[in-house]
């Protein structure tokens, strides 16, 4: 079993949050895309990672933005995000050494992310969750982002984890169920 921590918010610089995670003795730090100092153009410093990592001995995962919504209906918004996805993935295929030098070399290296709900219309009796309400273009969507995260990941280690929040959605759940058939896709629960 490993046991890691996350981004904290008190420590403001990626050294910080090594040098705590050192100090407690544990093994890995959650990078969270949520941080502006953890976006994808920061990620992809992996030398700068790399080296912190070495020196104290530990290895990385990623937790994609809480916002993340590869399901958007705007397909501008929705490709934006799976492009972050494929940035992150890139970063992950990177840093994977850590996790096999440092880490369980027997489990993938993570990367975590929500199920996004959507938006929801509220009626006098009722409120609406836009996903459920067009089930099939929801459904398209995470086809898609499946096959493209299978793509992008390839052969590698390394897993794609979702997260259980407040709960799924019927139609999240029928996603989720659909990801988990593919090796890429796993799930973290917390």
């Amino acid at each position: 079993m490993q046991f890691g921590m996350p981004t904290l918010i008190e420590n403001r610089t990626l050294e910080d949050n090594v040098d705590l995670c050192r100090s407690l003795g544990l093994q890995f730090i959650e990078l969270n895309m949520n941080f502006p100092e953890y976006q994808a153009e920061q990620l992809e410093q992996t030398e700068h990672l790399l080296d912190l990592a070495r020196k104290a001995g530990i290895y990385y995962t990623i937790h994609l933005d809480e916002n993340l919504n590869i399901a958007d209906f705007n397909p501008l918004v929705s490709e934006a995000y799976l492009e972050t996805v494929r940035r992150s993935i890139i970063v992950m295929k990177k840093l994977l050494c850590l996790c096999d030098q440092y880490g369980d070399v027997t489990q993938p290296l993570t990367l975590n992310m929500h199920m996004n709900h959507g938006i929801y219309i509220t009626l006098p009796e009722r409120k609406v969750q836009m996903y459920d309400r067009d089930l099939d273009t929801y459904m398209q969507s995470i086809v898609v982002f499946r096959e493209k995260c299978e793509e992008w990941i390839g052969e590698a280690d390394v897993m794609i984890a979702v997260e259980n929040t407040d709960g799924f959605r019927e139609y999240e759940k029928r996603a989720i169920e659909y990801l988990l058939e593919s090796r890429a896709f796993g799930l973290t629960i917390g």
